[in-house]
């Protein structure tokens, strides 16, 4: 995917102040796909309830590309 390498510029975005911010990163690493998902993993070790929700809802957005999780 082309948009695969800019995963690690817009994980860090999940945990922003603003919400849409956070939204809309997460929208960004759902059209990664598969290269989003150790990111996504990342986050839900976050101490964050809204991230750890963002990215699980995320994960399960990719579906079957996000099985390894």
């Amino acid at each position: 995917s082309a948009i695969a390498p800019v995963v690690p510029r817009v994980a860090p975005l999940l945990t922003d102040e603003s919400g849409s911010v956070r939204e809309e990163s997460a929208e960004c690493l759902f059209r990664a796909g598969t290269p989003a998902v150790p990111a996504l993993v990342d986050a839900l070790s976050s101490r964050d309830q809204d991230t750890r929700a963002l990215a699980a809802r995320t994960l399960g957005r990719i579906g079957l590309g996000a099985r390894d999780a």
